[in-house]
């Protein structure tokens, strides 16, 4: 405390970083100390008889006086002693918002402040309350900057699943030309029913084919497989007594087969005939949805790879010429083209559909190495390999390695006949892609 005469009693004194000095009544401290919370003043000992203030005197002042909720009014400085005065408060910790409250700074000086360091306005928005002032504040060139730090993905895509979103909003997201997170993907796969339900309610409206267009961006799924996906989940819907939803997908999908765009090909081999249920408890997953299907000679490699690379639980399944029905399931993501997955310990090859009359069987590599191997865009002989199983070829006869019992637990006995009749050589017919989560 200081001197306990008159002049002195109840004081306190300001040291300034620069030796400065200022006496402030103590009976302001309290509201001091609790106005200086959140700012870099918020560590200073308030309980000394001298109190040290981090900061020169000039700027430190109007802080204090800022913390004693004395106006400040910036009208009365030049406007270059207001722009310095406003980022020399936001650099002190305060929150965008209260700053321009407290200063009442003007617009015009505002957006002078936005030409000069934008960056620092954005990052003092801790709240994310100042959009629109922002917004309306700086250049053309720099709304976009403004709107993608405000822009929440998370936010965004649980609008989405809500039935939220709106045409401008699809609109304005889109003209951010932002690209889906890896969280983003993994929201989506783990809401897929939620977010196609989203879609169909909508149905073919032209909110409904925006809301398609952003599921697309995150999934990369065609029209195609989309409808064969909501056929799915509609019997799904039906059977868990979901008489909105099953009417829904019915509806979506019966207006799709006008188009011929979203015409399902008569050739391509359906889940029809197998145990989706036995695939599931294999996978240890409950869903699943189709990502990729085509016959052999319509197979894009590029499109191939962008369906499947990045991703996991993923199983491949090969349709035969002949009927045989088998394929590959891998667990960890899968890499870019021109690699291998590599000790994969969920990896393993199945038989659904055998000339064998064997009841659909699981087989396990002997040992952890290369399982599945990704082929460059521009191959034009094949479009995925398997270590020690096989090879599917674009333009000629596929074929499945006889060293089969030398990769993977033969429990069978059968070798890889027991794949397919003629292992050497087959005709593939078409390929199906799943994505289990």
């Amino acid at each position: 405390m200081l001197s306990d005469s008159s002049l002195f009693q109840s004081k306190i004194l300001l040291h300034y970083s620069d030796n400065s000095n200022e006496i402030i009544d103590k009976v302001e401290i309290e509201k001091m100390k609790k106005r200086c919370i959140g700012t870099k003043f918020e560590q200073i000992n308030w309980n000394n008889d001298i109190i040290e203030i981090p900061s020169p005197k000039i700027p430190g002042k109007y802080f204090i006086k800022y913390m004693r909720n004395i106006p400040m009014y910036f009208q009365w400085f030049t406007q270059q002693k207001q722009i310095d005065l406003f980022f020399e408060i936001l650099k002190f910790g305060i929150d965008l918002k209260e700053a321009i409250a407290y200063t009442k700074i003007e617009n015009n000086i505002l957006k002078i402040i936005t030409t000069i360091d934008l960056g620092t306005l954005i990052e003092a928005d801790r709240t994310k309350s100042c959009e629109n002032l922002l917004i309306s504040a700086v250049g053309l060139q720099d709304q976009n900057k403004v709107i993608r730090f405000y822009f929440n993905e998370t936010t965004f895509l649980n609008s989405f699943v809500a039935g939220n979103v709106d045409e401008h909003s699809l609109d304005r997201r889109k003209a951010l030309n932002l690209i889906p997170t890896h969280l983003g993907k993994q929201f989506v796969n783990r809401n897929m029913p939620q977010m196609v339900a989203a879609i169909i309610r909508k149905g073919k409206t032209s909110l409904g084919h925006k809301m398609f267009e952003l599921f697309q961006e995150y999934t990369n799924i065609s029209i195609e497989l989309f409808i064969k996906n909501v056929q799915m989940l509609g019997e799904r819907w039906k059977n868990e007594g979901n008489t909105e939803l099953a009417s829904l997908a019915l509806t979506y999908c019966d207006s799709s087969q006008s188009l011929p765009t979203m015409s399902i090909s008569s050739d391509f081999n359906s889940l029809t005939n197998i145990d989706t249920e036995l695939l599931k408890r294999w996978t240890g997953m409950r869903n699943f949805r189709i990502i990729f299907e085509k016959t052999i000679g319509d197979i894009d490699l590029v499109q191939f790879n962008q369906a499947i690379c990045g991703r996991k639980n993923m199983m491949i399944i090969v349709f035969a010429e002949d009927g045989s029905v088998f394929g590959s399931y891998s667990s960890i993501d899968i890499p870019q083209p021109l690699n291998w997955i590599k000790k994969d310990a969920g990896h393993f090859i199945f038989t659904l559909i055998n000339h064998q009359s064997v009841q659909p069987t699981r087989f396990y590599p002997l040992k952890l190495g290369n399982s599945v191997y990704i082929f460059q865009n521009d191959y034009m002989i094949s479009v995925v390999a398997i270590q020690g199983a096989f090879k599917i070829n674009l333009r000629s006869e596929s074929t499945f390695s006889s060293r089969f019992s030398n990769y993977y637990n033969d429990s069978v006995g059968q070798g890889s006949s027991i794949f397919v009749k003629n292992p050497e050589k087959f005709i593939v017919k078409s390929l199906m892609v799943l994505e289990f989560y």
